[in-house]
């Protein structure tokens, strides 16, 4: 053919001799078109490697690099050459060959037969033909392709080698396949997320059309994609993406993706889920233009092969369940924003894709409730205006039939000045939409205690004035707590003997508060309990408390139960007086200690004896 030349299958020849001919014809620029007679003359020794190293050894350099993570069977230098083109005017050299034997490339689950590679490379200066050394010749290709066979189904691939791994691409014979058989043949039996078994139809349906790609990285894993569209009653006709992914050491996860057009959001999570949320303020007669669909088995993170998709991005990385993503306006007059909405085990959250919504706690209420007054909810003092700020969470329950509104306040706020001051609290309000409908609200928070940090939630007091907090850690210094409130625990008279025992400063492990501040916040109690860490002792609990009330000192009683320890053990442990000479103290294997400075009438502790 005018400006070509090609070997084809059968040619034996060496690549000494095929270089010694056509340098001697380097006058003709069309030369290889006229060596039809090299037919059978190849030595049946000659490689693909062989073949390339005889033009540029940089070249055979870089091929021999594309090791296909060490796969022998794809190393170039074990093919033998089949096809030898060059094209004149595109100044390429195409290099191929043929392996007979099958190819396992992703270990346990792609193995490929009847095996054929080809090696492209581009003459960037000079002739092919031409002996002159600034010929320059780079590798532009290196494709592998052959067939996949899973049960019934035959796919004809190309495998390529980038930065990223191998790439597969090619198209399934026939092209409907079975999703569930099919997903159950590579070892991903259970598809769906845990509790959706009978997702709407989607565990077992046929995909139509379908594409086919994959990703295999030596070091990362594989994910394997099927694209077309499925037979599911009553969705029309919609395009899926089916991802099997396998990270190194972590099990496999199954995502599905698909976008809808002019959808109901109620009727979409409906025939997912079968929650009911039509009945639902905010959320039930929502009809969206756009919206994108994730299912996935387990959480995805990180996707060896990232959705191409602009939309479906954004709710990358995504979560096990059901996930939705879709731009609109939250209430009415709200600026549109794109919320990310996971549905899982009957709780349906939203999100903003930016992390910040456009709408005030005061507008979600008052669109859930139309009644809504905010002076009804009374908070504790030193909170900001919470239903002027932006919320930062809104979701449903369909258990309780609740809707809850949080917004997240951030920073420090100062409850009892000098006192009581939390970091990064956020507000959570509960409204239960089944009648009687009733408010709720609670907050999260931290607790800086000397240089220790509690979590801790906040709930109104009975009183419906005043606020309750508990707080839980892993270990506080009682000392941090004595000084955080100003107050006193051993009696002045039995200090020094108190102190030889560790009592004025030990730690206290996995403590558990309690803070009630009553009206007015001049009244509180903080009951506190754990395990106190004092040297000698074991198998004791403390439970103490501090009380402060007006503008008086603040006091501390701690009690300590000692369930293996009789009473002559404990005076000794505590005094180091001995005891035991009186007999009856010296009997059972239960005891208790309360030490406070004065005492706090209208007080009592729990313990196994100090209730007592």
């Amino acid at each position: 053919q005018a400006g070509q030349a090609t070997l084809l299958a059968g040619m034996r020849m060496s690549v000494q001799q095929l270089l010694s001919i056509l340098f001697c014809v380097t006058a003709f620029h069309s030369v290889l078109g006229n060596v039809q007679d090299l037919r059978g003359r190849l030595n049946p020794q000659s490689t693909v490697q062989d073949a390339i190293a005889g033009f540029s050894q940089s070249v055979a350099d870089a091929v021999k690099n594309v090791d296909f993570f060490d796969n022998t069977a794809l190393n170039p230098a074990n093919w033998p050459v089949d096809v030898f083109n060059y094209d004149d005017v595109s100044k390429t050299l195409t290099i191929g060959g043929s392996y007979s034997s099958s190819v396992e490339i992703i270990p346990s689950l792609l193995t490929v037969t009847g095996v054929s590679v080809q090696v492209t490379i581009t003459v960037t200066a000079g002739n092919i033909l031409s002996p002159d050394s600034s010929l320059r010749l780079s590798l532009t290709a290196f494709v592998v392709s052959g067939t996949w066979t899973v049960g019934s189904v035959t796919f004809d691939l190309t495998v390529t080698k980038d930065s990223q791994g191998l790439s597969f691409a090619g198209a399934p014979n026939p092209s409907t396949i079975q999703i569930n058989s099919f997903l159950a043949s590579l070892g991903k039996a259970t598809f769906l997320p845990a509790g959706l078994d009978a997702l709407s139809g989607l565990n077992s349906f046929s995909l139509q059309q379908t594409s086919f790609s994959a990703l295999y990285s030596k070091t990362k894993g594989y994910a394997v994609t099927f694209s077309g569209f499925p037979t599911v009653s009553g969705w029309g006709s919609f395009q899926l993406n089916v991802m099997l992914q396998r990270l190194t050491g972590q099990n496999s996860v199954v995502t599905m993706t698909a976008k809808f057009q002019s959808f109901s959001l109620a009727s979409l999570i409906n025939q997912l889920t079968g929650i009911d949320v039509s009945g639902v303020p905010v959320i039930g007669s929502i009809t969206l233009p756009e919206l994108g669909l994730i299912i996935s088995s387990a959480d995805l993170h990180p996707a060896l092969i990232p959705t191409s998709d602009v939309l479906l991005a954004k709710a990358e990385p995504f979560q096990m369940g059901v996930t939705m993503v879709t731009t609109f306006s939250l209430v009415s007059g709200s600026t549109p924003t794109t919320y990310i909405i996971h549905v899982n085990q009957g709780n349906v959250t939203f999100k903003s894709s930016t992390g910040q919504f456009t709408v005030t706690v005061g507008q979600l209420l008052q669109t859930v409730i139309p009644s809504f007054d905010p002076s009804t909810i009374t908070l504790p003092p030193g909170l900001p205006d919470i239903f002027s700020i932006t919320i930062s969470d809104f979701a449903y329950d369909a258990a309780s039939k609740s809707v809850s509104v949080t917004v997240s306040l951030g920073g420090n706020v100062d409850l009892i000045p000098n006192l009581f001051t939390i970091s990064d609290p956020t507000i959570t309000i509960d409204v239960t939409l089944a009648a009687p409908r009733t408010i709720s609200v609670t907050g999260d928070a931290g607790w800086q205690i000397g240089s220790t940090n509690l979590p801790l939630t906040i709930t109104r007091a009975s009183d419906g004035i005043g606020f309750v907090v508990m707080a839980s850690g892993s270990r506080l210094a009682v000392g941090q707590v004595l000084t955080k409130f100003g107050a006193a625990l051993l009696p002045t008279e039995l200090e020094p003997i108190l102190q030889s025992t560790g009592l004025s400063s030990f730690d206290i492990q996995n403590p558990v508060a309690k803070l009630t501040v009553r009206s007015g916040l001049t009244d509180l109690e903080l009951f506190l309990s754990g395990m106190p860490q004092v040297s000698g002792w074991s198998g004791v609990t403390l439970n103490s408390v501090v009380v402060k009330k007006g503008n008086s000192k603040a006091v501390m009683a701690a009690g300590f139960d000692f369930a293996n320890t009789n009473f002559a053990q404990l005076v000794r442990s505590i005094t180091g007086v001995d005891v035991s000479v009186i007999k009856m103290l010296d009997q059972g294997m239960q005891s208790a200690v309360v030490i406070s400075p004065q005492s706090i009438p209208g007080v009592s502790l729990q313990g196994t004896v100090l209730s007592q």
